[in-house]
C-alpha cells in the first residue's frame, strides 16, 4: 500500500489541477445524467487523467468510475481486487462554488476498501489510509506525508456530520434521537470532505439515509477505518462494495465513537431506520 501512495498523490494532483482550471472559469459547460444528477467538464477531464494515470501503475487492476460505470454485475462480480473512482465527489458543490468536493479513490480487495486517498483540489491537501496504513495528511505547505493523531473515543459530545444538499425527515428523527442522549453539535459539510473531518477530529459522527454511491464513499471509508473508525450498514455490519447489480448505497453510519457511547448511538441509528 506504501508504494502506492505517491503515484496516487501525483495522479489527483494532475486530475485536481484540470479540476481547478475548469472551477476558475466564469461559466463552465454542465450537463444532467440520466439519474438528473449533475456533470461537468469538469468530472470527465479528472475522469480521463485518472484513468490514464491508474493504467500505467506497475500493477494493474480493473477500474469503476462514476463516469464509466455501465459495466455489468456479472462482469464485475468477478474481480477481486478493482480501483473504485469517483473523478469529482460534490459536482453540486463544485456548480455552488462552495469549495466542497474531493476526488476519491480506494482500492478494493474482496469486497471491502484497503485503500483510500481523498484530495481536496481547492487546498491541495490530501488524505490517505488503508490496511496497514496509517491515517496521513499531506499538504502543499509541508510537502510531505504527515501522521493524522485519531480521535477515536467514548465521549457524550456528538459533533455530528450532515449534508449540505441531501437532507431528510429521517435526518431530522435521528437528530431528535440523539438529542435525547447526547449532546449535539450538527455540522454542514458536503461530499467526501465529511470523512476527512472524522479524522481531524472536526468532528466524530456522519450518518446518512439519502442515496449515495459506491464511489462516494469507499475511499474515506478506507481512511476512517484506518484511524480507529467503523462504518457499518443498516443491518449493523460492515460496509461492503459490488455486492450487486445496483451501485447505490443503502443507509450507513460512520463513526469515531467507541465504547458505551458507540452502543447507544448505534442503537439509535438502527431505531431510525
Amino acid at each position: 500500500m506504501k508504494l502506492l501512495i505517491e503515484p496516487l498523490l501525483l495522479i489527483c494532483q494532475q486530475a485536481g489541477k484540470a479540476i481547478m482550471d475548469v472551477y476558475q472559469q466564469p461559466d463552465f459547460q454542465q450537463w444532467q445524467k440520466q439519474d438528473q444528477s449533475p456533470v461537468t467538464a469538469a468530472d470527465y477531464a479528472s475522469h480521463q487523467i485518472i484513468i490514464q494515470g491508474l493504467q500505467q501503475l506497475a500493477d494493474q487492476y480493473p477500474i469503476l468510475s462514476e463516469e464509466s460505470a455501465t459495466i455489468p454485475f456479472n462482469q464485475r462480480q468477478q474481480w477481486s481486487r478493482y480501483w473504485l473512482v469517483d473523478p469529482l465527489d460534490g459536482t453540486k458543490e463544485f456548480i455552488k462554488h462552495n469549495d466542497e468536493f474531493t476526488i476519491n479513490i480506494a482500492l478494493i480487495e474482496d469486497h471491502r476498501p484497503i485503500l483510500g486517498m481523498l484530495y481536496v483540489p481547492v487546498t491541495g491537501e490530501c488524505y490517505a489510509g488503508g490496511e496497514n496504513l496509517p491515517p496521513m495528511h499531506w499538504t502543499p505547505e509541508n510537502l510531505s506525508w504527515q501522521p493524522l493523531t485519531t480521535y477515536s473515543q467514548d465521549s457524550q459530545t456528538l459533533s455530528i456530520l450532515m449534508s449540505r444538499s441531501h437532507l431528510s425527515a429521517k435526518d431530522q428523527q435521528l437528530l431528535d434521537n440523539l438529542k435525547q442522549e447526547f449532546s449535539v453539535n450538527v455540522v454542514h459539510a458536503g461530499s467526501a470532505i465529511k470523512f476527512s473531518w472524522l479524522v481531524t477530529g472536526k468532528a466524530n459522527l456522519y450518518c446518512r439515509f439519502t442515496p449515495t454511491s459506491e464511489w462516494d464513499t469507499a475511499a474515506g471509508q478506507a481512511i476512517v477505518e484506518s484511524a480507529g473508525g467503523i462504518m457499518l450498514s443498516s443491518s449493523g455490519q460492515p460496509f461492503t462494495y459490488n455486492q450487486q447489480e445496483s451501485l447505490i448505497n443503502g443507509p450507513f453510519l460512520v463513526t469515531t465513537l467507541t465504547g458505551s457511547s458507540f452502543e447507544v448511538l448505534n442503537k439509535i441509528f438502527q431505531q431510525a431506520i
